[in-house]
């Protein structure tokens, strides 16, 4: 049995991994089940489908999470950082073991800290306190960026002159951000962000790349199965040129493959296909965006750290920019990109989007999808393409949820 042992599950504290008890194998066939189930609602489903899933990618058990989001709760005297469980209890989760070792053991340094530096949380029952949240993402140098989500500004020259206690303790802290969130909403982050430290990011390589996490961008939570994911995606983008060379008539010899990514985040996908394409003496020239100005910024200096020519990131949605007539008009013809790369959020592509990639000149689609259901829901709405290949990475292991990448390559008229 190939099962993780978690004592705040075991004790009822902690009902997050509601899959925790089954086997990986079993998780991962229910995970396939699932998929397929999904796409037998798409009109174009066939029994072909099974046999176009790629088997299963599947990582670490624990310890694999890069990112941590904590709810910081209690008082000063006595803070946890974790969550308010289904029973109305306060736990600390600083020991969960989906986070390494250092992971934990930093988590548990910042607690500690809280309370030293006298820092209230925030309470929402009382709309007093002033820390909401300790959010803290690892890269595999095993470095931290650590920010500190505030209801205000009124602490912060507290927590800068008891900063160096923390930063002596955890020299490994790279990046330290005051992040404020005014708000008595749901939201874990706001717009203002306050660089503390001398950096304002990490570096986390995956494949040889080194992309940037800033605070505030998106990022993988699973960075081993990210590895995967970004390589398939580009060895899945190559295989198309071959295609796109029969169809266009394009030289596969230097040629110019335009490549548009939404949703892109730090760029993960866009900068991988790209610079797998130039090590194969293509010249691909790439559009990246994204709604999220950080994540563009990240993505830009990881282009340029790598001296990626012929790219473009530009902060807006995804779908203002398929609806812009001078945009669509500019590319309509010999400039439509020849690969669409998409990665959005749950909710999908939507509508708008889907109707554009139908009715523009885009040959393959690379699309990565973190819910199936809205993956499934946005296939019906292209029906001018058809999967070629499609695969589940385990991301999130002793959950539901799982990543899906999917090559789509429009039908031959």
């Amino acid at each position: 049995m190939n099962t993780l042992e978690c004592h705040h599950y075991q004790s009822d504290r902690c009902r997050s991994c509601q899959w925790i008890e089954k086997d990986l194998a079993h998780q991962i066939i229910e995970k396939e089940n699932h998929l397929i189930q999904l796409l037998k609602t798409t009109p174009f489903y066939d029994n072909d489908y099974p046999s176009l899933l790629q088997e299963t990618q599947s990582g670490p058990i624990s310890e694999f999470r890069n990112k941590a989001k904590m709810v910081a709760l209690g008082g000063a005297h006595n803070p946890s950082l974790g969550i308010e469980n289904h029973h109305g209890k306060i736990v600390s989760l600083v020991d969960c073991p989906l986070y390494t070792p250092d992971m934990q053991e930093l988590l548990l340094g910042i607690q500690e800290w809280i309370q030293v530096a006298g820092i209230p949380p925030y309470r929402k029952d009382k709309q007093k306190g002033e820390l909401k949240y300790v959010l803290v993402t690892q890269n595999r140098q095993n470095e931290f960026m650590v920010r500190l989500v505030l209801r205000s500004l009124d602490i912060q020259k507290r927590i800068e002159e008891r900063l160096p206690l923390l930063e002596e303790k955890f020299p490994k802290i790279k990046v330290l951000t005051i992040n404020i969130q005014s708000e008595h909403k749901a939201i874990i982050e706001g717009h203002q962000e306050i660089i503390l430290s001398d950096k304002n990011y990490l570096v986390e390589s995956l494949n040889d790349i080194p992309l940037a996490m800033t605070p505030g961008g998106f990022f993988q939570t699973n960075s081993h199965l990210a590895e995967t994911l970004y390589k398939t995606a580009s060895l899945w983008a190559y295989s198309t040129v071959e295609q796109m060379n029969n169809q266009c008539h394009l030289d596969k010899n230097n040629a110019e493959i335009n490549i548009w990514d939404l949703f892109c985040g730090v760029g993960g996908f866009g900068i991988s296909i790209s610079q797998y394409f130039k090590k194969k003496l293509l010249n691909p020239i790439l559009t990246g965006i994204e709604i999220s100005p950080e994540a563009i910024r990240a993505a830009t200096t990881t282009a340029n750290k790598i001296h990626l020519k012929n790219i473009s990131f530009q902060a807006m949605d995804s779908q203002d920019y398929t609806s812009n007539k001078t945009f669509v008009k500019k590319y309509e013809k010999s400039n439509s990109p020849h690969i669409m790369i998409v990665n959005p959020p749950r909710r999908g592509i939507n509508q708008s989007v889907c109707e554009f990639i139908e009715s523009s000149q885009v040959l393959s689609i690379i699309y990565s999808s973190c819910e199936a259901k809205t993956l499934a829901s946005d296939l019906c709405m292209m029906p001018s393409f058809e999967i070629k290949k499609i695969q589940i990475f385990d991301l999130f292991p002793h959950t539901a949820h799982y990543e899906t990448l999917c090559l789509l390559q429009r039908k031959s008229s």
